[in-house]
């Protein structure tokens, strides 16, 4: 899904049993706008790790911490971030350079 917010896209994968995503942040496009709803949660906890651990209707759901990369030419740019508690049922990112 192109746009989900200005300069990043939405890229969904997965086998049979999972699903994963990745976000496309263009150069200069604001990764903090990023913000993720997690339907029937019941409670979000933030690990120390930078993973995030989601609880509803008798299932935990791991949201592992992401890595955000940003692609220029040849070269490949990663930096740390941390998925943080939004509201009850949402997150966003906190990104830092490495």
């Amino acid at each position: 899904m192109r746009g989900v917010y200005p300069g990043i896209d939405l890229i969904v994968y997965g086998k049979p049993a999972s699903m994963e995503y990745d976000l496309s942040v263009a150069p200069g496009a604001d990764p903090g706008r990023i913000r993720v709803k997690f339907d029937g949660a019941e409670s979000m906890q933030e690990q120390s790790n930078g993973d995030l651990v989601i609880r509803g209707a008798g299932t935990e759901i791991l949201q592992r911490k992401p890595v955000i990369y940003q692609n220029e030419s040849a070269a490949s740019a990663a930096w740390s971030t941390d998925i943080i508690r939004c509201a009850a049922t949402s997150a966003g990112l906190r990104s830092g350079a490495l």
